[in-house]
Order: C-alpha cells, then structure tokens, then sequence
C-alpha cells in the first residue's frame, strides 16, 4: 500500500475501489485516472457533452483530493484564474477549455497529459452537440437546459459595431 501511496505501483482496478471506498472516494473521481495509468485509452462511446463535461470533472476532482484539497485561492494563484472560476470547474458548474484544464492539471501536481484524453472526449461529444465553445470555457448544461438570456443593454457602437459581446467566462485577473 506505501508503494500504492507512493506512485512507485499501480493498483488493480479492485485494490483501486477499495482505497476509494476507504477514502469516501467516488469511483467515477479514479476511473480515468486509473485508466490513464494503466496506458488504457478509456471507453470511446457516444457521449453528451454533460456526461462527458461530468467525467472531466470527476477526474480533475480526483486530482484535487490526490492534492489534499488545496485551496480554490491557492490554486488560483497558481494558474491565474480567479478562485471562483477555480471553484466552478472542480464543481462541475464551468467546463474549461484545455488551457485552462492544462494550467489547472500542473496546478494539482500532475501532467497535464494524464487529463488530454478525459478532455478530448468532452470536447468531441461538445463539437457533436449544437453549441459553440468560447474561449476560455463554458458553463456545463448545454443550451437544451440553459434558460433563455436576458435581453443584452444597449451598447454605444464602438470597435464591435455595437454588437452585444457573448456571455464569457468567469473573469481572469489582470
């Protein structure tokens, strides 16, 4: 098990439910984790952007708790993302684009290649949906859930010839 603890081993996907089951831990926060570890490719199915957006979040969840939980402030720092936004993503509610899952990964203390694959496949199943992913992210339920916006203010024409800027994300510090 200190080998296990340690990263020198890799545990069976058994030994791997159990220290989850130990550690009040979901499966779903391990398996693609695991997976990855294993050299495994993980399951290629059709997927919604929400199931997919779910399990890129449950593997950078797992990330955080293998980090021993540190702070949405530190982590913030860390990437120059705002501790809201850093929240947000290890929620579930703001599914980011792969820079920020990179600088969030390293962040949390692993290769960012370990979460490329998870992220992949969200952003195949998102380019499958009919929805347009801005930079920087966009928040998980897709358009078929999200409720109609409010009408946009009405702007001064400038450099945007007066066009109503999209909703973005969370803001980053300057």
């Amino acid at each position: 098990m200190e080998q296990v603890l340690a990263g020198a081993v890799t545990p069976s996907w058994e030994e791997t439910l159990q220290l989850a089951g130990v550690l009040s831990v979901r499966p779903g926060e391990v398996q693609r984790l695991w997976e990855s570890a294993q050299g495994l490719p993980g399951i290629e199915s059709a997927q919604s952007f929400e199931a997919a957006a779910k399990v890129l979040r449950d593997a950078l969840s797992g990330l955080h708790r293998a980090a021993d939980r540190p702070a949405a402030s530190d982590l913030a720092r860390a990437t120059g993302l705002l501790a809201p936004t850093v929240t947000a993503i290890l929620h579930g509610d703001w599914t980011p684009d792969w820079l920020t899952t990179a600088l969030l990964t390293t962040a949390l203390g692993a290769e960012p290649a370990l979460v490329r694959p998870v992220w992949e496949r969200m952003h195949y199943a998102f380019l499958t949906s009919p929805d347009q992913f801005p930079l920087h992210g966009m928040p998980t339920r897709t358009t078929e859930h999200r409720p109609p916006a409010p009408p946009a203010p009405a702007q001064e024409k400038g450099p945007d010839h007066g066009r109503p800027r999209p909703p973005g994300p969370p803001a980053r510090p300057p």
